[in-house]
């Protein structure tokens, strides 16, 4: 293991410590209904902010880790878009929900927060697809369609919740959290687990003894 993915894995794992702290220290919002990126709002905003982009950097310094694999590019790929939809959503601050005590407003940098979002949970999913075999254990599929399923949901709840007048009290924030974790916790898995590859993803050959 390299010094570049220790790093890697390294930040991963701060920033998931970071978030887990954040929801048991910020009483303004609830780690069961509103999401990660909410937690950039407000004078202690920064601190999530630094911990998305922290967490993007991370995803980057794995790539080069990812790419040495048989898997081909794609691992490479879906972590490069993994780790710029978190710098996306780290640098521009999402916009408040309904029913907080901060001001609701349509900005251009909660849109592109938002863009930021959906790139990170497409490419925490498609990272988790098409690196499933890597560790050599199951496990990535499983991962992928947590990730999906829990996004998905996520959306829905956030969704209904939004619309409803006034918004419903829905764990839409718990199920972007499922999804974020069970994400990010597979790259750190891949970062600390999967074994160094010696020549382009496969093992060295073992070169003939010569008789003596």
């Amino acid at each position: 293991m390299t010094i570049r993915t220790r790093l890697a894995g390294a930040l991963l794992v701060a920033a998931l410590a970071a978030i887990l702290t954040q929801d048991a220290l910020r009483e303004d919002l609830s780690p069961i209904r509103h999401f990660i990126s909410h937690l950039s709002l407000g004078r202690w905003g920064l601190i999530n902010c630094a911990t998305l982009t922290a967490a993007g950097l991370g995803v980057f310094l794995l790539r080069a880790h990812l790419r040495r694999f048989d898997a081909g590019r794609w691992p490479g790929r879906w972590a490069a878009v993994t780790g710029g939809g978190l710098v996306i959503a780290g640098l521009f601050v999402t916009d408040a929900p309904p029913a907080t005590s901060y001001p609701e407003a349509l900005t251009w940098h909660g849109q592109l927060h938002d863009v930021g979002g959906a790139l990170t949970f497409l490419g925490l999913f498609a990272t988790a697809w098409v690196t499933r075999r890597l560790p050599y254990r199951p496990g990535g599929l499983l991962v992928a369609v947590i990730v999906a399923a829990a996004w998905v949901a996520a959306s829905v709840l956030a969704g209904i919740a939004f619309t409803g007048e006034p918004p419903r009290a829905l764990p839409a924030g718990l199920a972007e959290r499922i999804a974020f974790f069970a994400g990010v916790g597979w790259l750190v898995r891949l970062a600390f687990t999967t074994p160094q590859p010696s020549t382009g993803g496969r093992a060295a050959p073992s070169r003939p003894v010569p008789a003596k």
